[in-house]
């Protein structure tokens, strides 16, 4: 968990321990912070991140389940393949449009993911459209190296 922010190390305990109380004292000691910077990183998930993160004395902080696809919970579950070539949105036009947009000003050199939840003008092969509504699929597109 090299270069990063207290905040990011403390989402993916949270969100490695789901549904499970995380003391504010075991945070700090792991991370090697204190009590405070702990409290800071939780109210900024919760206000500016909209993590559902529930709060008790003496249990400490829980996080039920992420409220929208999370870069962070993605990568845990990939075992980390994908960081730095990942990108997640909660609606786009079209994952193939991103795609198409990020290679003509990158140099794709690993397998590239663009990945929402919600695609206003989705389309697949040959162009046809498809409907592709929030929480009901998951709408991807994947650039490979070639």
């Amino acid at each position: 968990m090299k270069n990063k922010s207290t905040q990011e190390k403390v989402v993916l305990e949270l969100l490695t321990n789901l549904d499970t109380w995380v003391s504010g004292d075991y945070l700090a000691k792991k991370f090697q912070v204190s009590r405070e910077t702990i409290w800071k990183a939780i109210n900024n998930l919760k206000n500016k991140r909209d993590y559902p993160i529930v709060s008790r004395k003496k249990r400490g902080y829980m996080l039920h389940t992420a409220p929208y696809l999370e870069a962070d919970l993605i990568n845990i579950y990939s075992h980390k393949q994908l960081t730095d070539n990942l990108h997640v949105f909660k609606e786009v036009t079209s994952t193939q449009d991103l795609a198409k947009q990020f290679s003509s000003k990158h140099c794709i050199t690993r397998p590239t993911v663009f990945v929402t939840d919600k695609q206003t003008n989705g389309y697949g092969r040959r162009g046809r459209s498809f409907y592709s509504p929030p929480t009901t699929g998951l709408y991807l597109s994947i650039m490979d190296v070639s």
